[in-house]
């Protein structure tokens, strides 16, 4: 079995030209990555669509419930109810299921060691040793603490994430930001 926590600037088998990560990882890391994942939407649409279905469903719903009030109808005011509450709870679905899946996850994060090179991704960990080829990446994301790879736009909110703090230093960082560019679109 390999030693997750090894590191290094050459991959599996000696290849050369890979990078070499490895991290124990964390319950913030996934809900960073769900948080990112959820945000898949890209442009004006991701950045506006959101707020804007939950404003309408507001004034749809509180106008429902003004016309209940004046006209006295039920059925008005049922699905007025309803178009308020998804306006106020669907906001917060991406952290609620952050926060349920890491829960759900728990004490299955473990020591990881992540290997990229031409080829794609392989992570291996105490119970997994997968390779992704990089047709399974749609692009990525960086933020201050990981790289988040997301899947492909129609394969809907699915990636993973490589943490930063397990490089063995910054030349690695930046030569794992060159092999995600060369082979994934950044987000």
């Amino acid at each position: 079995m390999i030693d997750p926590r090894a590191g290094g600037a050459v991959g599996q088998g000696g290849v050369a030209g890979a990078v070499v990560f490895a991290y124990e990882s964390t319950t913030e890391d996934l809900r960073e990555t769900v948080r990112v994942l959820s945000r898949k939407q890209r442009g004006a649409a991701g950045v506006l669509l959101k707020p804007v279905t939950w404003i309408v469903l507001g004034i749809l719903g509180a106008a429902l419930l003004v016309m209940a009030a004046l006209t006295g109808s039920f059925a008005s005011a049922l699905l007025g109810a309803v178009l308020l509450v998804e306006a106020l709870v669907l906001p917060w679905v991406p952290t609620l299921s952050a926060r349920r899946q890491a829960r759900a996850v728990g004490d299955q994060l473990v020591a990881c060691r992540v290997t990229v090179d031409e080829t794609g991704i392989h992570s291996v960990t105490a119970t997994l040793d997968a390779h992704m080829a990089w047709g399974a990446f749609g692009d990525y994301v960086e933020t201050d603490r990981l790289f988040v790879l997301r899947g492909p736009r129609r394969a809907g909110i699915r990636g993973g994430w490589i943490a930063k703090r397990g490089a063995p230093d910054q030349a690695s960082l930046d030569h794992l930001r060159a092999l995600l560019d060369r082979h994934l679109s950044r987000a």
